[in-house]
């Protein structure tokens, strides 16, 4: 999809700033700020937490707690 992006002189400047920082066209700078900003915006996952490997019983009680957790995020 096509669209045509009005940018104050400052924004363009800074996004002029930005793609040459980054190596990457204005374009590209756009659609790299667009998913990074979704991306933080993406609710939380107790399964984004990568696994410990832990005593079983300690493990157990973890995975417990995430789930008791994750019931009141949903």
């Amino acid at each position: 999809m096509a669209m045509t992006l009005r940018l104050t002189p400052e924004q363009d400047a800074t996004l002029s700033r930005l793609s040459r920082e980054r190596g990457v066209s204005k374009q590209q700078t756009v659609v790299r700020l667009i998913e990074e900003a979704a991306e933080k915006n993406r609710p939380f996952k107790f399964s984004d937490i990568k696994r410990i490997k832990l005593d079983v019983s300690v493990q157990e009680m973890i995975d417990d707690e995430r789930g008791r957790l994750e019931s009141y995020v949903r």
